[in-house]
């Protein structure tokens, strides 16, 4: 950005309450743990955490306990009609409508046989504000000449609670050259209750025309039997309808077919004669990077998510460590990390989040397992039936046999590789390590590693299952979250990973 002049007192100018832009795009990008830079609009996770607001990027530590960086476009035909309070994004098939009193509702609606717009679900909304509309308080900092090489009035503003706290920052970029200012750009830097930013949001109209709006794109007949969503709570429309546009489907919806253990016990040929632990303890490390279109950064250091309209990228770290109980003789395992502890009941499906209630540790909620995840015993805890040995081999400098093998479906399609290596030097392997890489349909989609340290086999303590209210144990909201996943992950559980893996589909529909 180049500044030319900078004008003070300057009124904001009054914008059109009817319009329409053909050509409308609109991008977020989260960063949770990672930096972002402004000026290439890309986010990523990189080595060094630093912050810059030079290039539009965010970043995440290698290292870090946890990162996450995420961006996602998209463009279509957005109308505004505030003298009946509504607003219309078409992509493709699918429109976002969100309507004003006396209705207080916003929807994802697609066409029906007839060609009529037709309601999905909705949640209740309460106000439809004017996008393009300027603060009162908004500040003239004069022209500017962007990218494009056209010169703009630059305006800035703060959105606040009480006058005081800050919820964000606006940069709106308005043609002022002719009769009526035209809006080009916005840029919204989200920093609620005036904490760190988290995410920035940004809009371009163009094409745009201020007049009346195309009726077509609020015609919904069904408007009034429109059925209520489940999750206006959990997460918004405007947030599910980018999934919808730009789609995702878990692996186990996409394979139908996702590798399952074998009910019956499993015998792995590759184990040796070696003596293998049955139950056991041992501090583990759990860690997954996922990266889902993300890039090198220029220096290596960094991996990053580049802003583009009607395209999705997401990197994400996660990394907890603790001590992990491994009761295959009643199966049952617990694993403590920071503060929260998590139990895996196989005979009831359970995966429970823990938490002390002054006198009992008592279960807080649970995610559901799926039946095809099982204990294992002894070799096949730690070793797929495919595995081969493929003799001695340095992992983080110490001398360890080294298992591999690879996950496939229709015994062609590799899902997923893994190497594992263990200490056998004693009376009993000693298991070191473990390295996966998840590769759904030949595509990169994250890697875990798995660390023991301290391991000793043996029986477990029974009062680190004592339990109170399994059966009464509420159902939790978030199993999707990455907390979980890296746990799914690490402890090989699979097909329950399966169901809450939301690789990203493979191009636009």
């Amino acid at each position: 950005l180049a500044t030319a002049s900078v004008v003070f007192g300057a009124a904001p100018p009054e914008m059109a309450s009817e319009w329409t832009s053909t050509n409308y795009g609109t991008t977020i990008m989260l960063f949770q743990g990672g930096t972002h830079n402004d000026t290439s609009q890309t986010a990523c996770c990189d080595n060094q955490a630093s912050h810059n607001d030079t290039s539009q990027t965010a970043c995440c530590d290698n290292q870090a306990v946890n990162c996450k960086v995420q961006t996602e476009g998209l463009a279509g035909v957005f109308a505004a009609d505030m003298p009946n309070n509504r607003t219309s994004f078409i992509v493709g098939a699918q429109n976002l409508i969100t309507l004003g009193a006396p209705h207080n509702m916003q929807f994802t609606a697609k066409k029906d046989n007839t060609g009529k717009w037709s309601c999905q679900e909705y949640c209740p909304f309460q106000d439809v504000t004017n996008p393009i509309a300027l603060n009162p308080k908004a500040k003239d900092l004069g022209k500017v000449v962007l990218k494009n090489g056209k010169s703009y009035e630059h305006w800035q503003w703060n959105d606040d609670i009480f006058g005081v706290v800050k919820m964000d920052s606006v940069d709106f970029y308005v043609d002022q050259s002719g009769d009526k200012p035209v809006p080009y750009y916005q840029v919204m830097d989200l920093t609620p209750f005036g904490g760190a930013e988290i995410a920035v949001e940004t809009q371009t109209f163009n094409s745009f025309t201020a007049g009346k709006v195309d009726p077509d794109a609020f015609d919904v007949p069904n408007l009034s039997s429109c059925p209520v969503s489940d999750n206006c709570q959990q997460d918004g429309l405007r947030t599910r309808f980018f999934s919808q546009v730009l789609p995702r489907q878990t692996l186990a919806a996409r394979t139908k077919m996702f590798p399952k253990k074998k009910a019956e016990a499993r015998k792995v040929e590759a184990a040796g004669n070696f003596t293998w632990p049955v139950d056991f303890s041992a501090f583990e490390s759990q860690g997954m990077i996922a990266n889902q279109g993300g890039v090198p950064s220029q220096d290596g250091k960094s991996t990053c998510c580049h802003v583009e309209t009607l395209a999705q990228c997401q990197v994400q770290i996660q990394y907890q460590a603790g001590q992990k109980y491994y009761d295959y003789t009643n199966q049952r395992t617990r694993f403590e990390s920071a503060g929260q502890v998590v139990v895996d009941l196989f005979d009831k499906h359970k995966s429970m989040l823990v938490v002390q209630n002054g006198t009992h540790e008592v279960c807080q909620e649970y995610c559901p397992m799926d039946p095809a995840d099982t204990m294992d015993k002894g070799s096949a805890t730690f070793l797929d039936d495919s595995a081969y040995d493929a003799g001695q081999a340095k992992f983080h400098g110490l001398s360890c046999e080294h298992w591999l093998w690879n996950d496939t479906i229709f015994g062609k399609i590799v899902m997923e590789t893994s190497d594992f290596y263990a200490d056998t030097s004693g009376p009993s392997v000693v298991p070191v390590g473990r390295v996966d890489n998840l590769t759904p349909f030949g595509v990169q989609f994250a890697t875990v590693n798995v660390g023991w340290d301290k391991f000793k086999a043996g029986a477990q303590p029974a009062d680190k299952f004592d339990i109170q209210g399994v059966d009464s144990c509420p159902l939790s909201q978030n199993c999707g979250q990455s907390f979980w996943q890296t746990h799914r992950a690490a402890s090989r559980n699979k097909a329950t990973f399966a169901k809450y893996a939301t690789p990203f589909v493979d191009k636009y529909q």
